[in-house]
């Protein structure tokens, strides 16, 4: 697992007690709208963004929760 080989061992794994960061898209239709000269496009195929058990985005809209954090090297 990627996040243990990096030292987050409360990432990478969803269980009970871990940090509950998940994003949810479909595979086959996630892509990347924005451009230099309109960076506001969303995208598609986002369902969800969820940090801390909280929904940040919603079908690629942010929905203001503010869950995200700076993660340090040990």
């Amino acid at each position: 697992m990627p996040a243990q080989v990096y030292g987050l061992f409360t990432k990478g794994v969803i269980k009970e007690g871990f940090d509950a960061d998940i994003c949810i898209f479909d595979a086959e239709r996630i892509i990347d709208k924005a451009d230099y000269s309109d960076c506001r496009k969303r995208c598609e195929g986002l369902s969800y963004v969820i940090l801390g058990g909280e929904a940040a985005a919603e079908n690629a809209v942010y929905t203001g929760i503010k869950k995200g954090g700076f993660i340090q090297r040990r």
